[in-house]
């Protein structure tokens, strides 16, 4: 493709709302379209006010006025009851580049978006911002050269993989960062193949991914480098849920989440160490001699290692990834495997004996009294979390809220283990070819946490022999 074989275009998009979002909460969206001379009216129904998955859109001539009658009766009666208190809320102005070339076979069209967002708040105050958007679209032929033809797309342009639309991304302009909010799970279903369920939940870790890109390329949240390693381990445990009848199709996509939360853990470590471990430093040890030096080295070298994570997630191999997990969510190649077509409820209790079973195997080989010799116990329950999670809703909250309330409470417990054992690791690497005052000063905080550890050792203990007992809440006998 070169720019001669595309066409430009000006158009801008109105989208029209009350001061309090009355259409939003009634899940309908209404924008004027201006392109030339040519005024369009889209007035879309969502499924959900909360998750902007249209359900219809009706495009109507509004050249002679807006907002004018679409024909639907349910759509026309909420923009009637509207009409006296609309007004813009938010504008997208756009230079548009449109162009259809062909790729091994298949047609695909590229728009290439560049311009700016607008929005107004309710007060009427007026914000703005750049914005630029490429969409690639599948017009006929193969979705394997479709993709294929994303990823070298994206890797050419430097792009990455946007989980806003450029309507959502026009509304965040001028609004604070918000916090990260807990991860979407999609719902199991217990009639449904078990293919599906897998589905969405990849379209909801790739999104969740891209969130968190965001969170820290852009607002440097140590929360969005956590919540991506959590997805990141979801995504890895479901792989090796599903590995043996899919027969290892996701492999490469686990070796590269695998790739980027090795990436991620430093920069995870250093941000518990900083913002956590080192408040033990209070009183008379935070105005001694060696404490402000340690801190200072502390986030020196948190400071390198959220270097790396943030050149991980801005590479072109990570669109490339996300890519890869869109391709399986959308067009998966298990589709017709007769494994993946059994009945979510038929498969849920094998595939969670299986983890489970392999969750007592681990703790079986553990050494009692060393500490950092139980992190694979850790691992396991994080491995069997997951795949509980995936099935949860299968069965009756009654059933399983004590048996998740047990896992929650050994994880806790773990996690104070692994954060003594961590903090004491740190503490080494921070004190090395330090003044004396700092070694102290690490030597007191690493004391402090493995102190904390070992008192979370001797809950996990009592924990696990609670947890060993009880009867998993998918067992039917």
């Amino acid at each position: 493709m070169s720019a001669s074989d595309g066409s430009w275009s000006r158009q801008s998009t109105t989208y029209y709302d009350t001061a309090s979002q009355d259409l939003r909460r009634l899940t309908v969206s209404l924008a004027l379209v201006e392109e030339g001379a040519a005024r369009h009216q889209i007035a879309t129904r969502f499924s959900d006010a909360a998750v902007c998955e249209p359900t219809e859109a009706l495009r109507t001539d509004a050249r002679d006025g807006f907002p004018v009658a679409t024909g639907d009766p349910l759509i026309d009666a909420d923009i009637d009851a509207t009409r006296p208190f609309l007004g813009p809320g938010a504008r997208i102005t756009v230079d548009r580049w449109r162009c259809v070339g062909s790729y091994q076979g298949a047609e695909i069209s590229v728009t290439l978006d560049l311009g700016r967002g607008e929005r107004w708040d309710r007060d009427g105050r007026h914000y703005e911002g750049a914005l630029s958007n490429a969409s690639i679209v599948l017009v006929e032929g193969s979705e394997r050269a479709f993709f294929e033809f994303a990823a070298l797309f994206a890797d050419a342009a430097r792009l990455v993989l946007e989980p806003h639309t450029p309507l959502q991304r026009a509304q965040q302009l001028a609004r604070p960062a918000q916090e990260i909010e807990k991860a979407p799970r999609a719902r199991a279903i217990a009639e449904e193949p078990v293919g599906a369920l897998l589905q969405r939940t990849l379209a909801l870790i790739v999104t969740r991914l891209a969130e968190m890109r965001a969170a820290i390329v852009e607002t440097r949240q140590p929360e969005g480098v956590h919540q991506m390693r959590v997805a990141l381990r979801r995504f890895r445990s479901i792989e090796r849920l599903f590995r043996k009848p899919l027969k290892g199709v996701m492999a490469s996509h686990n070796a590269q989440a695998k790739a980027i939360a090795d990436a991620l853990g430093p920069a995870r470590d250093w941000d518990v160490f900083c913002r956590e471990t080192l408040t033990v430093l209070s009183g008379e040890q935070a105005n001694e001699t060696g404490a402000a030096e340690l801190r200072a080295r502390a986030e020196a070298l948190r400071a390198a290692h959220w270097n790396t994570a943030v050149a991980a997630v801005t590479a072109p191999s990570f669109t490339k990834f996300l890519i890869g997990l869109t391709e399986l969510s959308l067009c998966p190649p298990w589709e017709k495997a007769p494994a993946m077509q059994e009945r979510t409820r038929d498969v849920a209790e094998r595939a969670l004996d299986r983890v489970l079973k392999k969750t007592f195997a681990v703790a079986q080989d553990l050494d009692a009294e060393n500490l950092a010799a139980r992190h694979p116990l850790r691992i396991a329950l994080k491995k069997l979390r997951y795949p509980v999670q995936m099935f949860r809703d299968l069965y009756p909250s009654a059933d399983r809220k004590p048996y998740m309330a047990a896992l929650s409470t050994l994880q806790d417990s773990f996690g104070a283990l692994n954060d003594g054992v961590t903090a004491e690791r740190l503490a080494d690497d921070v004190s090395l070819d330090a003044s004396p005052a700092v070694e102290k000063m690490a030597g007191f905080v690493a004391g402090f946490k493995t102190a904390q550890a070992r008192r979370a050792a001797m809950d996990i203990d009592s924990a696990w022999s609670q947890f060993e007992e009880m009867k998993p809440f998918w067992r039917k006998d």
